[in-house]
């Protein structure tokens, strides 16, 4: 008893290790970039008025994102603040993740398990972005934690739970729809398994009090769900996410390996890129070692599939939210990096039932370190370069050398959610449409402009349109004064001759 109470305590000071480390990579550097595009809207709804930030939850997206940082930010509005909640719910997913694979599989796994989501790139990105995504993902995690213990325990405060969390992680982020579509399919295959599982088994016999408690369960997410389902249909009827298919199109079976070297070894891998496939190629060996058994002996060397519940679990999770998003993406193009990262829990959690069961341990051992030694690669080039789009350089540019005679354009003008958070200087800021091609209409803007100011300054982000600036360069009343350029935005300054 007290040996075993001596592990329990060992693992709980790893866990709180693990878990420091995970704040630490979090909180690093975690004001230092500029907003970026997207995060402009985070900035722009978190400091709206009541008033309108009500309009906002009752008829856009994402209202569990929305308002607790609308409430988050009247402490301090700066890049660290906004980016804090983010923060906090990429550290909370820790443990969420330990106890969800320890409930999949052993205490050793769920420590690795955690030790790979605390340092993982991808999850260390969006964990330090003033967006939704950490906080759905963290969402995701809970309500599938509190589903294990459902269909194991059958106690209606873990339905409960499980409801109030997946309605949650919905209305924080849509594709959590997608951990519902797994969780179900699973509890199918339950029905279908009609029999005790072994050891490993995720659930004990499913009787009918189990189906009745889940299927009322389902009519109380349902019922949590029909605001959020009432503004996505909505908004899909008015073209949500088209921009979607225009800049990236239909994925491919590429798209699927892309995936699975972004949750390796996230997106800021420096080196060549045949490198960075190469490392791939240990992410995969710990996978496998996951899904089966190595056996290796003096003249061969082979592998078995062992898809035990627990490990059909975990891929379930990770598998069916992916191949459901890449289908429905071939008809309505949905597939981003960013918006998978809900998904990568289940994967963290098979590579560290690999690290555990691998066999030899020597082995087990050099591949945690070449996987740390890679990760530590992309790591350094998160924090040590420029990642994000300057535009705090770009306004105080602006403000530093604009005369009052100046105009600012941007293009695309949604972007100015972003400048109007850094820019607080007195000249007028004209936003253009990026998908303005009608000469008609440009010249006219283009003349209006020359004949009211001095100088234009040109800002242009999130568009290919180049039909606005080829105008002004082409006016013979206008005279090109210097160009500026910055990660994901192009500055051109244009004086008006005479």
């Amino acid at each position: 008893m007290k040996q075993k109470a001596d592990q329990g305590k060992r693992n709980l000071w790893v866990l709180v290790g693990i878990i420091v480390i995970a704040a630490f990579l979090r909180l690093y550097k975690l004001g230092q970039e500029s907003l970026w595009f997207d995060e402009g809207w985070s900035a722009l709804i978190a400091r709206m008025d009541w008033a309108s930030l009500r309009n906002v939850l009752l008829h856009q997206s994402f209202p569990v994102y929305y308002a607790p940082l609308n409430l988050w930010v009247r402490l301090g509005d700066n890049e660290f603040a906004l980016r804090l909640l983010s923060a906090i719910a990429g550290i909370v997913s820790i443990p969420l993740l330990y106890k969800t694979a320890e409930a999949c599989s052993s205490q050793a796994s769920a420590k690795f398990a955690a030790l790979l989501l605390a340092i993982s790139p991808l999850h260390i990105w969006y964990s330090q972005e003033a967006r939704m995504y950490a906080l759905a993902t963290c969402f995701g995690l809970g309500a599938t934690w509190a589903f294990l213990r459902a269909v194991r325990k059958g106690r209606w405060i873990a339905w409960g739970a499980y409801a109030l969390l997946s309605a949650l992680a919905f209305h924080t982020f849509y594709y959590a729809a997608f951990i519902l579509l797994f969780q179900g399919l699973f509890v199918f295959y339950l029905v279908l398994r009609g029999r005790p599982g072994g050891e490993e088994a995720i659930a004990p016999v499913v009787t009918r009090e189990l189906l009745v408690k889940w299927g009322l369960t389902q009519v109380g997410v349902l019922l949590l769900l029909l605001p959020g389902l009432r503004v996505l249909l909505a908004q899909s009827h008015e073209g949500m996410w088209e921009w979607v298919a225009g800049k990236y199109g239909r994925p491919t079976l590429g798209a699927l390996a892309q995936t699975a070297a972004s949750f390796s070894l996230g997106d800021t891998w420096p080196g060549p890129n045949a490198l960075r496939w190469g490392t791939l190629g240990l992410f995969a060996i710990l996978f496998l070692a996951g899904i089966g058994k190595f056996g290796v002996t003096r003249d061969r060397l082979s592998f078995t599939i062992r898809l035990d519940e627990t490990i059909l679990f975990l891929l379930s999770y990770l598998c069916i939210p992916i191949a459901a998003v890449f289908l429905v993406s071939q008809f309505r193009p949905s597939y981003l990096t960013r918006y998978l990262v809900l998904f990568l829990p289940p994967y963290c959690a098979i590579l560290g039932r690999g690290a555990a069961f691998l066999r030899p341990r020597a082995l087990a051992w050099v591949l945690l370190g070449l996987i740390l030694l890679a990760t530590g690669v992309s790591l350094h080039r998160l924090y040590a370069a420029e990642q994000k789009e300057d535009w705090r350089g770009i306004a105080q540019l602006i403000e530093e050398n604009g005369t009052e005679r100046d105009v600012i354009c941007l293009i695309d003008e949604d972007a100015s959610a972003v400048f109007g958070y850094y820019y607080r200087g007195p000249l007028p800021v004209i936003g253009i449409s990026g998908s303005l091609r009608d000469e008609t209409k440009i010249g006219a803007i283009a003349g209006d402009l020359a004949s009211r100011y001095e100088r234009i300054w040109l800002v242009m982000s999130h568009t290919n349109n180049e039909a606005f600036r080829r105008r002004l360069e082409s006016e013979t009343k206008l005279e090109p004064s210097g160009t500026w350029t910055a990660i994901g935005i192009q500055l051109a300054l244009f004086r008006v001759l005479g």
